[in-house]
């Protein structure tokens, strides 16, 4: 089964950037449960939306960069499952890198140009969910390579979520890493006047099931 999320929808993986022109806004990710309530979702039976942010690091002092991006698809979900793994094991979600979004327009660009554009594959970006010996993993693929990284998860007030970190190292990624740490060379510079595009990545995700969910 396919379900294409446009409401609420905020997937974001791996990216931090830079810029120094005007921003611009933007509402995705950031609906919560009574929101999707009063939008008619209550009356879904299993998934109402699902979100996942990404935290990435410039400067030596590692500051935090943020952003999401706004189109996702969701396959494999088993809608009869009792429980938010049963219904998420073995399910894919794929990420379109043009709607990548991180509140500032030329940022987007140097991130879809530079950074995706210097890998394989690029139009796209998945991760599906998987347990092992009873632990979430995600098996995320970027850059023509799929590595399995453990999250940790949770599920409350009707909110699946899960939360880990990856290396954009482990995608061999390094080369486009380096071409947009020489495109943002300046703007990636700390106080020591130093600067830095870091391999690390912190990403959360939220799946939003509807109130009536296990009921």
């Amino acid at each position: 089964m396919k379900k294409i999320l446009s409401l609420a929808v905020a997937v974001s993986f791996f990216l931090f950037g830079c810029s120094n022109g005007s921003q611009q806004k933007s509402n995705a990710g950031n609906t919560d449960s009574s929101a999707l309530q009063e939008n008619g979702y209550s009356k879904v039976a299993v998934i109402d939306s699902l979100r996942l942010e990404w935290t990435g690091y410039k400067t030596t002092s590692k500051t935090p960069v943020k952003g999401v991006f706004n189109t996702l698809t969701l396959e494999g979900e088993d809608k009869s499952g009792k429980t938010p793994r049963e219904v998420l094991d073995g399910a894919t979600a794929t990420a379109t890198v043009a709607s990548l979004f991180s509140d500032n327009e030329e940022r987007d660009s140097k991130l879809i140009k530079i950074f995706f554009g210097a890998m394989n594959e690029t139009p796209i970006l998945k991760a599906a969910l998987h347990f092992k010996d009873n632990k979430p993993y995600l098996s995320i693929t970027m850059n023509g390579v799929t590595k399995d990284i453990e999250v940790a998860d949770s599920f409350e007030n009707n909110i699946y979520t899960l939360e880990g970190n990856m290396k954009l190292s482990d995608f061999n990624a390094q080369k486009a890493l380096q071409a947009l740490n020489k495109a943002c060379l300046d703007l990636h510079k700390g106080a020591d006047g130093i600067s830095k595009t870091w391999d690390d990545v912190h990403f959360k995700g939220a799946v939003y099931f509807a109130p009536s969910f296990g009921k």
